[in-house]
């Protein structure tokens, strides 16, 4: 799933927190491509690398919008597991041995017995 089409998602969905983000993300990139028009002629989508980031950089002072945006903005992104590389996460995967019980000294530790071998 691409991160536009999670965070449309996102701001569509039924629930109060949902609903309160759409409140706020809605104007926030029409607030965004009105500031890209006022400094560049250009939306947003047909900046420069460097002039998204400067725009960038100009909303992310203290702007509700912005936090909230990349806040949902990674949380699509890293909920797709070809990015959970970049986190280093290998998934569910077996950990290459059989499971060992543990220690006789911890199971005494906590006052547990172990009953299966």
């Amino acid at each position: 799933m691409r991160v536009a089409d999670f965070i449309d998602e996102w701001v569509s969905a039924p629930y109060s927190r949902q609903k309160g983000d759409r409140k706020v993300i809605i104007p926030g990139l029409k607030k965004l491509d009105e500031e890209c028009r006022k400094h560049f002629k250009k939306n947003f989508a047909d900046l420069t690398e460097e002039e998204k980031t400067a725009v960038c950089d100009v909303m992310a002072k203290g702007d509700h919008f912005f936090h909230a945006f990349t806040s949902i903005s990674a949380g699509a992104y890293y909920s797709d597991p070809r990015c959970w590389k970049a986190l280093g996460y290998v998934g569910n995967v077996p950990s290459g041995g059989a499971f060992t019980s543990p220690p006789k000294e911890v199971l005494d530790q906590l006052g547990l017995k172990q009953t299966v071998e």
